[in-house]
């Protein structure tokens, strides 16, 4: 299986210019600019328990990553290694979510590279349940086209990249893809 293809529709903007008449829906506006965890967020949101659907998970070098053209400077990881993982992250809203995620492999101890693999619990929250301290820097938006990725028609839509710190350290960059759930 592989990365999805995603097409930028227009350049990156950072979050906090995002008005909220270029977003019809105020949930799907409330989850782009939200800094926090995506994860308590949700469940906040929603009154219920947020798990993950892994659809790949490889490591790769650094220099092999997909995607590379979605990512900055400011966004770069010190790693050699990364664990690539695409997942859908379920939840109860209006929206599916799908999380692109590159983790530095290199500075995970053997107990969070187990719960990673295992795969069944979001990135930040599984950081946020071992009491590490998680940030979300550099979040930045923009509307995609996606070729490759099940549920994803061809209509544009949002998406944001950010970088995860754990206790101050760089962990891992993420890019979260927002799907309308057609409840008719």
């Amino acid at each position: 299986m592989q990365t999805p293809r995603f097409q930028l529709l227009q350049g990156w903007q950072e979050a906090t210019a995002l008005s909220r008449a270029e977003v019809a829906d105020a949930d799907l506006c409330a989850a782009l600019t939200h800094t926090g965890s995506l994860t308590r967020f949700l469940e906040g949101r929603y009154g219920h328990p947020v798990d993950v659907t892994v659809r790949q998970q490889v490591t790769a070098p650094l220099a092999k990553a997909p995607l590379s053209a979605l990512w900055d400077k400011t966004l770069a990881l010190q790693a050699h290694t990364l664990l690539i993982r695409d997942a859908w992250v379920n939840h109860a809203g209006p929206m599916l979510v799908y999380a692109h995620s590159q983790i530095d492999w290199d500075h995970l101890d053997q107990a969070e590279r187990v719960a990673i693999r295992n795969g069944q619990i979001p990135l930040g929250g599984l950081y946020l349940a071992n009491g590490a301290q998680v940030n979300r820097a550099h979040l930045q938006i923009s509307r995609v086209t996606v070729a490759g990725l099940e549920r994803v028609g061809e209509a544009p839509l949002w998406c944001r990249r950010s970088l995860f710190t754990v206790d101050g350290r760089p962990n891992a960059r993420i890019l979260e893809l927002f799907v309308p759930v057609d409840h008719g």
